[in-house]
């Protein structure tokens, strides 16, 4: 016979398996790993319609970022309407993913990007960590973290930042 406390752990982690599949949302780690790089690429690449295929309707971005410039939420049809606007890099924006981790109804991806400023000639080099949360197969929000010094210097406020 087991012990009454091991009986009712072992109870308590059966009922707590399907939570926590259901947190997950049953989308296996593969396929929130792939909706998660697909934002990115589609993100860099400046395609609002393919970032919005992989967004739920009530999706967030932030940038997290402690200048009152970053102090802002995107939703899903924000993003997209900056993404159409013109790309502020003169050949686009090259984008380096370093690492993916999947957890339980998360990815956060490691990532580096390049590019020259169209504008002033200047060289853009961030590292980024983006952490995407998911439900029901879509990201419903994305915690954008990069140096954002970096930013403000080579997109003086007057110049419309990446």
């Amino acid at each position: 016979m087991l012990h009454p406390i091991i009986a009712l752990s072992l109870m308590l982690a059966a009922h707590a398996a399907p939570a926590r599949e259901a947190d997950d949302n049953a989308v296996p780690e593969t396929a929130r790993t792939h909706i998660a790089t697909e934002f990115l690429e589609a993100t860099f690449g400046r395609d609002p319609e393919r970032m919005k295929a992989v967004l739920s309707d009530q999706a967030e971005y932030h940038v997290m970022g402690s200048s009152p410039r970053f102090q802002r939420v995107w939703d899903r049809e924000s993003w997209a309407a900056y993404l159409a606007l013109p790309d502020p890099f003169a050949d686009g924006y090259a984008l380096t993913i370093h690492a993916v981790t999947p957890g339980a109804g998360r990815v956060v991806v490691e990532a580096e990007g390049r590019g020259v400023v169209a504008q002033s000639g200047a060289i853009y080099n961030n590292r980024y960590a983006f952490v995407f949360e998911f439900a029901e197969g879509k990201i419903v929000q994305v915690r954008e973290y990069m140096d954002t010094e970096h930013v403000i210097a080579v997109f003086p406020p007057q110049v419309e930042n990446p």
